[in-house]
């Protein structure tokens, strides 16, 4: 009976150990791509210290003065300022975390609360999902 108890435990512990192992995921390998892609529109911007409001940006928008981050499966993309566009390459580091090149600039963009935000040199972009994208 003992050797019976004993094969059980074993076999319960390598189960245990497996079940371990597959819920980790590793992090290897893992593609976060769906995280990011789709089209962004800008929902915050620190400059110099100050903050522009929601109701700053809406003032831009309404004379057509918008700023979108457009993120492509292929790790291309394009961040377009005032119907000035730039070419974005960018690769997801993890399910939260990207790093974005804009114009041969690096940053690491953060994602939280389906808001990613850029920061460079004490400035930030925080970007949410556009419309047509939202449910993503």
């Amino acid at each position: 009976m003992k050797r019976i108890t004993k094969i059980a435990i074993a076999i319960a512990a390598v189960f245990a150990l497996c079940l371990g192992l597959v819920g980790c995921g590793g992090g290897d390998g893992a593609d976060y791509t769906k995280n990011f892609t789709g089209d962004w529109k800008l929902s915050g911007m620190t400059e110099n210290g100050e903050a522009m409001s929601e109701d700053d940006i809406a003032f831009m928008e309404s004379f057509g003065m918008t700023v979108t981050l457009t993120l492509n499966e292929d790790g291309t993309g394009s961040l377009v300022m005032f119907d000035e566009a730039m070419d974005v390459s960018w690769e997801p580091k993890s399910a939260t975390e990207l790093d974005v090149t804009i114009d041969g600039d690096t940053t690491t963009g953060k994602l939280a609360d389906d808001t990613i935000t850029l920061e460079a040199g004490g400035d930030a972009m925080s970007f949410v999902r556009a419309e047509a994208d939202a449910g993503k």
